[in-house]
Formats: C-alpha cells, structure tokens, sequence
C-alpha cells in the first residue's frame, strides 16, 4: 500500500512540472522576451541618436526667428528644444519605471525558482522518509510474525528428539520401534519445510550443537561437566536462536561444558 502511495506522489509531482511549473515558467519568459523587444524597438543605438539630434537641431535652429520672442510671448510650443528635452525626460521616466518593474519581476522568478527547489528537495527528503519508514514497518512486522513461528519449531525439535530417544530404547517391541522411527522422519520433514519457509525470508537458524559458545547470538542457561567437551563447547541446545542478515531476532538458549 505505501509503495503505490509513493509511486503516486512520484507520478503526480511529475504531473505538477509538466502541466504547471514548465507552462507558468514558459508564460514568464514570454511576457519577459516581449517586454524586452518593445523595449529594443523604441531605443536606438547612441550613433543613430547622435544624428537624430543634430538632424532635429538643424530644423529647430532653421525654424528659429531672428527676432527672439520676449518672455512673455514664450511657451512650450514656441520652443521645440524644451518640447524635445521634456519627451527625453519622460522617456528617461518610463525607462527607470520599467527597469524597476523588470527586476522586481526578475527577482519574483528568482524566488518562485528558489520556492521550487526548496519544495523538490523537500519532496525528495520526504519520499526517502516514507520508504525507510516502510522498511522499519516491515522488518518489525516480519520480527513479530516470525518469533510466534519460532516456538513452533522448537516443539518439533524436542518433538523430535523424543522420538528419537524413544527408538533407541531397547525394551520396545520391533513393530512399535519401526512406528517411532516413522515418527521422528516425519518431524524430521516438517523441520526441514519449516526451515525452507523461513529461508524464503532469509531467517536462518543459529548453528549451535557442538559449536563453541557465541555470546552474540546465544545466552547460556547452564553448565555441565561432561566428557568429549572441551570447555565453552555447547552441549545442548535448549531452544533454537535465529538470525537475519546479521541482525539477531532471537538468542539461542544453550547448555555450556565447563
């Protein structure tokens, strides 16, 4: 279930860049690449402006009367150089207001991007989260299913260890000690299914018997003296340990030589 969670958050992340954030960042380059050719329509290069303005200086000063108006008779009509510098201030204006408006529109998409970003690593953080998240969910479910699994099996190995002491017993009648073998083969085929299915999820038993004493993977509950056992040799597995990779899930109870 959270895997196809995580597939679709995947899945609908790549839908939000391709349907919103690739079209909004088109549209803005647009608005942007336009504003900047109306831009460079109306502005001219500084030769051409220096040809303008002697064009337009020799009209004025051919237009020009000999005989200068007094003061009272000046406005802004009879003057075209005041007419001329009043547009070029303006103009001047207008240039400023939308240089301004251009890096506050810049500094808007600068942010959006940088928003973006910070929203994809976070995206990214919390994808990672929720996969290793269902990973600890799913070892520590795998653990709890598992240990109930474990007494199982070691009632088939006592199980199967009486029925093997019983067969050795030389009081049984022939036909009874035949029956008892049967017995202990058949615990002997459900141990070794039993051992396979654990092996499908690579849980492994703790090999113990005749083994020296591991305190990593065991927990002696005894010690006896015994011939034929050197010291710290397991004499008896009590109940069976378990590993996973090199994670213990349950310690083996042994008897130790001493």
């Amino acid at each position: 279930m959270i895997k196809k969670i995580i597939k679709t958050m995947k899945q609908m992340g790549h839908r939000f860049d391709i349907w919103v954030t690739m079209p909004v960042m088109k549209w803005i380059v647009e608005v942007l690449t336009i504003q900047m050719e109306k831009k460079s329509e109306k502005a001219f290069s500084r030769h051409d402006f220096k040809k303008k303005a002697l064009a337009d200086f020799k009209i004025w000063l051919s237009d020009t009367r000999l005989d200068f108006p007094s003061k009272k008779d000046v406005t802004p009509d009879t003057c075209d150089l005041f007419s001329l510098l009043s547009e070029f201030t303006a103009l001047r204006q207008e240039i400023k207001m939308q240089n301004r408006e251009q890096h506050r529109t810049l500094k808007r998409l600068e942010s959006y991007t940088d928003t973006y970003e910070n929203n994809s690593r976070l995206f990214e953080t919390k994808i990672q989260d929720i996969a290793q998240l269902e990973k600890s969910i799913w070892h520590n479910c795998e653990k709890k299913c598992s240990l109930l699994f474990f007494d199982v099996r070691d009632a088939l190995v006592r199980g199967h260890r009486a029925s093997i002491a019983l067969s050795c017993k030389k009081n049984l009648f022939t036909s009874r000690k035949a029956e008892v073998k049967n017995i202990a083969k058949g615990y002997e085929m459900a141990l070794r299914r039993f051992d396979r299915s654990l092996a499908l999820i690579d849980i492994h038993p703790v090999e113990t018997d005749n083994a020296p004493f591991d305190p990593r993977t065991m927990k002696a509950v005894d010690t006896r003296k015994v011939k034929g056992f050197s010291k710290g040799k397991v004499i008896e597995t009590v109940t069976c340990g378990f590993l996973k990779e090199n994670t213990v899930l349950k310690f083996a109870q042994v008897i130790v030589a001493e």
